[in-house]
């Protein structure tokens, strides 16, 4: 009898941090408002997530690292900015195509100011 609740605490315990990556994605859509279901349709959290071995304490890190962390919304708001300007590219939407591309205009001076803050 003492074996199942000695594996159930083990198994509750060895589980309790597995979750980092789900979190960041939540803190990502967080930052990116209703624009956070275009970055999962077009399959955002698998091109900015990282995977791999060890990713739980990679998406760990990353919330904790206000660099890393500022690096991936950056990384995801460009995804949803560029799927816009193709959608409204597509569809011949004059005014979505400028909105797009202010939006993409913004974004990249903010890229431009991460990049200069970074320590050299």
């Amino acid at each position: 009898m003492r074996k199942p609740i000695a594996f159930a605490i083990v198994v509750a315990l060895a589980t309790a941090g597995c979750n980092h990556c789900e979190k960041l994605t939540e803190k990502i859509c967080g930052e990116l408002g209703s624009d956070c279901a275009l970055w999962q349709e077009v399959g955002g959290p698998d091109q900015v997530i990282p995977g791999g071995r060890k990713v739980n304490k990679a998406c760990g890190s990353i919330i904790d690292n206000e660099l890393a962390y500022k690096g991936l919304v950056l990384s995801a708001k460009g995804v949803v900015y560029a799927e816009q300007l193709k959608r409204a590219t597509e569809k011949g939407d004059k005014a979505g195509i400028e909105a797009a591309k202010q939006k993409l205009g913004e974004h990249t001076k903010a890229v431009q100011q991460g990049l200069s803050s970074l320590p050299k």
